[in-house]
């Protein structure tokens, strides 16, 4: 997926600085579902190309916009509020 892609899948830039990471500074995408317990999804950057996984667990990942489009209609329809 291209940068263009995850931003409009609504997903929300945030930039780590070098002091808040304790090493060098960086940036990924997040897009959170539900609020008491809020699901969320990462997107960041491999190889030129952004891959979308659940926060705290990486052994799920998407890498084609289609497959995220439908995921996020599935988590907003579906998720309890």
């Amino acid at each position: 997926m291209t940068e263009n892609e995850i931003i409009k899948a609504g997903f929300e830039r945030l930039d780590i600085s070098a002091e808040e990471s304790g090493d060098l500074p960086y940036s990924y995408y997040h897009l959170e579902f539900g609020e008491n317990y809020p699901l969320c999804l990462m997107a960041n950057e491999i190889k030129g190309k952004y891959k979308v996984t659940f926060l705290d667990y990486d052994h799920f990942e998407i890498s084609e916009y289609s497959d995220l489009e439908k995921l996020i209609k599935i988590l907003n329809r579906n998720l309890k509020k």
